[in-house]
């Protein structure tokens, strides 16, 4: 029944990369949990949180465009092998960060998302090379579920860990993980793109990739609904945190519980993809799930109960994950390999645009509408966009599953 479902389970490698997938996306989970709290912990600064995303953020706007183009010039599975390697030396770095050492987390976050611009778009142009095309949305829905699952997993054990035994254990596990997932990517065989004949320089890339991203109608969309929700969702991320708080006065634990809601969510809207049929009219499909996405985002900064706080993170993750499988498999599917790796670029650095006037402006934001007025916003601002895209390109909505170079 599972393999009716998911025929990616069929390809040979597939199955032992998604479980070291699972191990790492657990590690990774229970890591930006653990800082998070770390940092709100010593610091008790709603700003200080906003600094750490600054980090992220800055590593993309300044790196993520030219790290696009090497991943297209480069040989991906190596490529995955070092990065993950390097991020696991990284992982291992955050045991250091104290009260002294604020600026140490910063520091190790910008690192982080810098091998993160590489891996990132890499995964997402070596799957085409790792599936056959048919398979592909089941490869990404897999890809998801998994992630979400070690998501569901990570924030629970992370607030009942950091309880007991403080952020260690916690960077150290994120490490570990790192490690055993490129032992296992170093076993897979990934088909190369084609590349072409005559022989380009680094900055013809760039500029044949950029060319590519903002001059196909379906990538144009995907970088709008990129930006705001990443806008959205790092207001929700950042004061999350001080409005569970004040939600149920169970500290941790409440925040721990909704993320798990968010990703038992997620966990359903993967499983939900293979019956949706993405090759059949995805941009209707993305603006759909996309717009409905802001309705639960903006009845949970109203509702004032757990159960709906619970119910409306759930059918968040639920919608979101559809929009994102649903965006990953039509760029696979569309845009030609060979540039792939840089329009994914391109969508990193979307989505690092759309969070900077968060990141800039949200402090100010809360102390003016508070953090229950910015959660509301973030969803009416999903539903907005959702409204402005869809009818931008309404005479397009079945676009062709054909790029051109």
């Amino acid at each position: 029944m599972l393999n009716r479902t998911f025929p990616a389970l069929h390809t040979p490698g597939f199955p032992p990369y998604l479980c070291a997938h699972l191990l790492s996306g657990l590690g990774n989970s229970m890591n930006v949990i653990a800082l998070s709290l770390l940092l709100f912990e010593l610091t008790g600064s709603v700003a200080a949180l906003a600094g750490l995303w600054a980090a992220r953020v800055a590593a993309r706007l300044l790196l993520q465009p030219v790290l696009g183009v090497a991943v297209d010039r480069c040989n991906k599975k190596r490529l995955l092998v070092l990065t993950h390697l390097g991020n696991a030396g990284v992982a291992a770095a955050f045991l250091f960060v104290n009260g002294e050492t604020l600026w140490l987390a910063l520091a190790l976050t910008f690192a982080l998302q810098c091998l993160d611009g590489l891996a990132g778009p890499a995964l997402g142009a070596a799957v085409p090379g790792l599936l056959p095309r048919e398979q592909l949305a089941s490869g990404n829905a897999l890809l998801s579920l998994t992630g979400k699952v070690a998501g569901s997993l990570g924030p629970a054990l992370a607030g009942v860990l950091f309880t007991m035994w403080g952020a260690a254990p916690l960077f150290a596990f994120n490490a570990v993980s790192f490690v055993l997932l490129a032992a296992v990517i170093a076993r897979l065989t990934f088909l190369a793109p084609a590349r072409p004949a005559q022989a380009v320089t680094f900055w013809q890339d760039f500029r044949t990739g950029w060319r590519v991203a903002l001059g196909h109608p379906l990538v144009l969309t995907v970088l709008g609904v990129s930006l705001v929700s990443n806008a959205a969702w790092r207001a929700l991320e950042i004061t999350l945190v001080p409005w569970a708080q004040a939600l149920t006065a169970g500290g941790v634990s409440a925040y721990g519980m909704l993320f798990t809601a968010l990703t038992l969510g997620g966990v359903a809207g993967a499983a939900l993809v293979p019956h949706l049929h993405l090759e059949d009219q995805p941009f209707r499909k993305l603006m759909w799930s996309f717009g409905l996405s802001g309705v639960p985002l903006a009845a949970l900064g109203l509702g004032h109960s757990v159960p709906l706080a619970l119910a409306a993170m759930f059918a968040c993750g639920a919608l979101l994950d559809v929009v994102g499988i649903t965006t990953t498999t039509t760029l696979q599917r569309s845009v030609p390999g060979e540039v792939l790796g840089r329009v994914f670029a391109a969508v990193n650095v979307s989505a690092a645009l759309g969070a900077l006037p968060v990141l800039a402006g949200l402090a100010g934001l809360t102390g003016w509408v508070g953090e229950a007025g910015v959660i509301v916003g973030a969803g009416l601002l999903c539903t907005a966009a959702a409204l402005g895209l869809g009818g931008r390109w309404a005479h397009r909505r079945d676009l062709p599953l054909q790029a051109e170079a």
